[in-house]
């Protein structure tokens, strides 16, 4: 079995089997597998990730599973594959009419979140990533954001988050700022998922007030929050 995740949560990471080997790549995972299962969220540039070039780069006679999104995958190039044997087989719970009666398709319906187990386990770990949120301020499995995890380390006295929009110079503009009010940054955590930027920014002495109202009047950020953590003075 074959992984890759362009941004990989640290606790799937801890719980990945050891029979798994971690790809370097998108590019190398597509040209190795005989079976390419999807597990993504979508957007509009995720919108036909699966499309000819790719399917043309798996090796001849692989199977497609797709039960993540079905805009994902461009369902003419699948079709176009299968019919020229280039795909063996095509699994999916994202029915519609030309895959309903193509021979080589699997359909089943899209219900996979109303298992017993799944309600239970979505219960468990949407408490857990709200927990991880106000406590931390790390984002896990959004749909809006991008995945960002940090404990902060014991000389941390206060965490700066701040959301904006996907612009150059954000980075620099936060640092930038913090400095000049001579507060250190002992971490720096940013990540993107094409429009909205996510940054952790660690600090080692308390935040004034007038500096959090400087950075959250910028034109490209939308929120700005700070988190003081127990016992620090």
């Amino acid at each position: 079995m074959i992984g890759f995740d362009p941004s990989p949560a640290l606790e799937n990471i801890h719980q990945l089997s050891p029979e798994v080997s971690i790809a370097k790549s998108w590019k190398e995972v597509i040209e190795r597998v005989n079976v390419l299962t999807l597990h993504m969220p979508f957007n509009e540039k995720l919108r036909n990730f699966i499309n000819a070039d790719v399917l043309k780069r798996l090796p001849q006679g692989a199977i497609l599973v797709n039960y993540a999104r079905g805009s994902l995958v461009d369902e003419a190039a699948v079709l176009a594959a299968l019919d020229s044997g280039r795909l063996a087989g095509y699994v999916s719970d994202f029915p519609t009419a030309a895959m309903l009666n193509h021979p080589k398709v699997i359909v089943s319906p899209h219900l996979g979140a109303s298992t017993e187990e799944s309600e239970e386990l979505c219960s468990s770990m949407a408490v857990q990533e709200l927990k991880d949120y106000l406590e931390y301020g790390t984002i896990t499995n959004s749909v809006n954001f991008p995945t960002v995890e940090s404990v902060p380390s014991d000389d941390v006295h206060t965490r700066l988050i701040m959301i904006n929009r996907d612009v150059p110079g954000m980075i620099g503009f936060a640092s930038q700022k913090i400095g000049e009010h001579g507060i250190n940054i002992t971490s720096y955590l940013n990540a993107s998922n094409g429009s909205v930027g996510y940054n952790i920014i660690d600090l080692e002495s308390p935040i004034p007030e007038d500096l959090v109202r400087e950075i959250a009047e910028h034109t490209g950020v939308v929120r700005v929050r700070t988190i003081v953590f127990s016992g620090k003075k």
